[in-house]
């Protein structure tokens, strides 16, 4: 029987995640380029949340001019962008935080 299971391991790596098989490496975040990739990334993110700022003002004033020269179209096209530009915002924020939750360790 504990053959079968060392042969079975050995030809399915599925079958040693689900037994819980540990290879013993660990993540190494002290790379010379990680401070640079951060950066890189934080300014990523930093320049989508001020596109998405200026998105939101924009979509909120068609949505206002929409609303009060009694434009449907304009009303309803700036609401459901305004919707979008949220949604986004919301999903870059949480980026950071499920990389760290997932994986255990700090990003920024």
């Amino acid at each position: 029987m504990l053959t079968d299971l060392m042969t079975t391991a050995q030809i399915n790596p599925l079958f040693m995640i689900i037994m819980g098989y540990d290879p013993g490496i660990s993540p190494n975040m002290d790379a010379p380029w990680n401070d640079a990739i951060q950066n890189i990334g934080g300014r990523v993110m930093g320049t989508a949340f001020i596109f998405l700022a200026v998105l939101g003002v924009i979509f909120v004033l068609v949505w206002l001019f929409g609303r009060f020269g009694r434009n449907a179209g304009a009303q309803e096209g700036g609401l459901s962008n305004l919707l979008w530009v949220l949604l986004g915002a919301v999903f870059i924020a949480s980026i950071s935080g499920a990389i760290t939750w997932f994986s255990g360790f700090e990003l920024f």
